[in-house]
């Protein structure tokens, strides 16, 4: 995993990439400059304390140069990784003023790109993707000179993350979480996190039987005494799994064990994504003054997090707290509910179109059934990754279209929904 370079090369290599002189160094140390060329070409031998004033020069005092150095680096990256995944932000932007100097050794290729890849899940964290991304950009680049299996598992979780968290690439972030995942067969174990990631994306892909799967093997990469963190990133994807398989009995017993857990710790990103699962449950089992409340107290937190993901959310969560005031025919509420949306999704063309839907909704007739129906579902299909929009919608068109009557519509609604089904269950993963 590490160079091969003996230490006076590698001495000679971070001297000349900070443009420093053999003579600069000797004069430092008060020495011949003839000592540092043979100790550069391997000749001479360096001493502890001689190796000490080097690098104090040098500016990489916490470097790690020798071979039992590397192999503690190494370890130390590795558990600045797990801080991150716990949410221990305060540690792990400690570990990373240390660990930084890593970037003085431009020879340590795998130990570089294992330090940008998690540096970029830090920066992700902190909701600074384009600093991320600069991150993923300088390892990518160095990736073509490691063939260490860590190292690219590493990359490919952080650039996975990355797309994850950015929302606009369902398809390369589930591509890279994957390209992760496989590193299993190379002895290296995915985190939990990982698989719950893949979990989450092929939810989005409407594929909760292959979500589950993923599920299930997050629990068993999280161990017999999982951290609060990964206990509830798991409980929240069975419960995502069972909404979409309309199974809301099942959700909503995992939605209140990770709401428990998320409560204890404070994670309120979590507490608002618990409260809105509890909301749509609530929604689609008819209790609807129930999901409005719970849809409320979870805006409450998407609205503190300045996130693209608690953004998204958001949007999700307005949409099906539109939807419930229509169904309770609070036409007045959904209008507002619809306005409010429309103002959080100027760039988004597919929520645009999600809560125009919910303004025609207010005032459906034939007419407006027959736009929806013929145009929006068309562009909602093309467009949006959550099927389960889609067919609540073709579910409340179907039941206009029986109470007109209109046999032909509510049975041409009905065989659109069976494509979606079948496709759900026997197509390909699509985004």
């Amino acid at each position: 995993m590490f160079s091969n370079f003996s230490l006076g090369k590698k001495i000679k290599l971070i001297r000349s990439a900070k443009g420093i002189s053999q003579e600069n160094i000797a004069q430092a140390l008060k020495c011949n400059q003839s000592t540092i060329q043979r100790i550069e070409q391997g000749k001479s031998e360096c001493g502890a304390e001689t190796l000490a004033a080097i690098k104090k020069y040098l500016e990489i005092e916490n470097a790690p140069l020798l071979g039992h150095e590397l192999e503690i680096f190494k370890e130390r990256l590795l558990a600045w990784g797990d801080l991150i995944s716990n949410q221990r932000i305060a540690e792990a932007k400690a570990a990373h003023t240390e660990l930084q100097v890593i970037t003085h050794l431009p020879y340590e290729h795998d130990l570089l790109v294992m330090f940008l890849s998690i540096e970029a899940l830090m920066l992700i964290v902190e909701s600074n993707l384009t600093a991320a991304k600069e991150s993923l950009n300088a390892a990518k680049a160095l990736l073509n000179d490691t063939t260490n299996d860590r190292a690219s598992y590493t990359f490919h979780v952080g650039k996975g993350s990355y797309h994850f968290a950015k929302t606009d690439n369902p398809k390369g972030a589930l591509k890279h979480f994957l390209c992760a995942e496989a590193y299993k067969s190379k002895g290296i174990k995915p985190s939990a996190s990982v698989y719950t990631n893949i979990a989450s994306l092929y939810v989005v892909a409407n594929k909760p039987h292959l979500a589950l799967n993923m599920v299930a093997s997050a629990e068993v990469a999280s161990g017999d005494n999982p951290s609060p963190l990964s206990r509830i990133n798991t409980y929240i994807m069975y419960s995502s799994c069972h909404i979409a398989l309309r199974e809301y009995e099942k959700a909503k017993h995992y939605i209140n064990i990770a709401l428990t857990s998320a409560t204890s710790i404070n994670f309120e990103a979590a507490i608002g994504w618990s409260l809105a699962g509890l909301g749509l449950c609530a929604s689609k089992t008819g209790n609807y003054q129930e999901g409005i409340t719970l849809f409320d107290q979870a805006l409450v937190y998407f609205r503190k997090d300045n996130s693209l993901l608690a953004l998204s959310r958001a949007k999700i969560t307005l949409y099906h707290k539109g939807l419930t005031f229509f169904l309770m025919k609070n036409m007045t509420e959904c209008q507002a509910t619809a306005e409010e949306g429309l103002q959080i999704s100027e760039d988004d063309a597919p929520a645009q179109m999600c809560f125009g839907l919910l303004k025609h909704l207010t005032t459906l007739d034939n007419n407006s059934a027959d736009y929806i129906f013929n145009d929006v579902i068309p562009y909602l299909k093309a467009t949006l990754h959550n099927k389960e929009i889609i067919l609540d919608i073709l579910m409340l068109l179907e039941q206009h279209y029986k109470n007109k009557r209109n046999k032909t519509k509510a049975n041409a609604i009905a065989a659109e929904m069976r494509d979606i089904y079948h496709k759900m269950f026997f197509g390909e993963v699509e985004f």
